[in-house]
C-alpha cells in the first residue's frame, strides 16, 4: 500500500513538472516575445445601409500609464470592378482618433464603398517609439459615402512594413505566400513572424523584401471558413529604439483543407459506376 501511494505521488509530481515546463516554454515563445504594440481584428459587421464596419484593438505589452502619446491615421484607396479590370482611385489619408476606455484602445473603421484600408499607429513612451500597422479590403456598398474629417495631404514619415501584393490581395490564407516590403530607408536585418503570439519564423531580406508562407493548420481548417488566428510581423532594427509591427488576420486556405485524393477517388468511382451502368443497360437493350 505504501509503495502504491509513493508511486502515485511520484506520478503527480512528474505531471506537475511537465505542466510547469510547458508553461515556461509557452511563455518564452509566446506573447512574452512579442513585446511591441500590434493591432488585432475584433469584429466585422455588415450594417443596414450595406456599409462595412471593422473594429480593431491596439494591444500593448505594457501598461497604459506608460504611454505618452498615440497617433493614428488611415489610408483609403477606393476601387471598383468592371468587366475587364479593376480601376483604382487616388489614395486618401485621414487622421483618426481611437476610443480609449477601461485600458483598451479600439478603432472602428466604416467603409461605404469597396476600398483598401490601411491603419497605422505611432505609440510613444518615455523609452520607446513603436509603430503598428494593418491592412485589409473592405466591400462596402452603401448608396452614400460619409464625410471623413481631417484629411491629410501626405502620409506621416513613419517607418512601415507594407504588403507587396497590391490591391489584388484578398486576405491572408494558410499555404499562400505573403510578401512584405519595408518603406525606403527602413530595412531591418530580419523580421520575426508570430502566429497566435508564438514565434513561428525569422525572415531574412531577399531583394529588400520579406516572404513568408503560413503553413496549413488542421485545427484552423476544422473551425470553418470564418475562423482566423493572429499573424504578426515584427521588425526591430538593431541600431534603433524604434520597432514596427504589421498585423493580418490569418484564415484557412480556400482549397488546402480539401481532401483532394479522396475527392478524386470518389469522382473516379462515380464515373466508373456510371459508365458500367450505361454499358449494362446498352447490352440489356441489345439482348432484347
Amino acid at each position: 500500500m505504501l509503495i502504491t501511494r509513493a508511486i502515485d505521488k511520484m506520478k503527480a509530481y512528474l505531471f506537475l513538472i511537465v505542466i510547469l515546463a510547458y508553461s515556461a516554454l509557452a511563455d518564452s515563445t509566446g506573447n512574452g516575445d512579442l513585446d511591441r504594440p500590434w493591432w488585432r481584428l475584433v469584429a466585422i459587421n455588415q450594417e443596414q445601409d450595406a456599409a462595412v464596419s471593422v473594429k480593431f484593438e491596439l494591444r500593448f505589452p505594457y501598461k497604459m500609464e506608460l504611454i505618452e502619446n498615440i497617433e493614428v491615421y488611415c489610408g483609403f484607396t477606393p476601387w471598383a470592378r468592371d468587366k475587364t479590370a479593376r480601376k483604382y482611385g487616388p489614395r486618401e489619408l485621414y487622421k483618426v482618433y481611437p476610443a480609449v476606455e477601461d485600458g483598451r484602445v479600439t478603432l472602428s473603421v466604416r467603409s461605404q464603398r469597396m476600398e483598401q484600408v490601411e491603419i497605422w499607429a505611432r505609440v510613444k513612451t518615455a523609452e520607446r517609439l513603436d509603430f503598428a500597422g494593418t491592412a485589409y479590403n473592405a466591400y462596402g456598398k452603401a448608396p452614400q459615402a460619409d464625410v471623413r474629417p481631417e484629411r491629410l495631404a501626405e502620409a506621416p514619415d513613419w517607418p512601415a512594413l507594407n504588403l507587396a501584393v497590391g490591391h489584388n490581395f484578398y486576405r491572408a490564407q494558410t499555404g499562400a505566400k505573403l510578401v512584405l516590403q519595408p518603406d525606403p530607408g527602413f530595412l531591418p536585418d530580419s523580421v520575426k513572424v508570430f502566429e497566435d503570439g508564438r514565434l513561428s519564423a525569422v525572415l531574412k531580406a531577399e531583394n529588400e523584401k520579406y516572404s513568408y508562407t503560413p503553413p496549413h493548420d488542421e485545427e484552423l481548417s476544422k473551425r470553418g471558413p470564418a475562423a482566423r488566428k493572429d499573424l504578426i510581423f515584427l521588425a526591430e532594427p538593431a541600431d534603433s529604439h524604434e520597432a514596427v509591427t504589421f498585423y493580418l488576420p490569418l484564415y484557412r486556405s480556400h482549397y488546402g483543407y480539401i481532401n483532394l485524393p479522396g475527392g478524386l477517388l470518389v469522382i473516379f468511382i462515380g464515373a466508373f459506376g456510371a459508365l458500367a451502368v450505361v454499358l449494362l443497360m446498352n447490352r440489356a437493350f441489345r439482348w432484347r
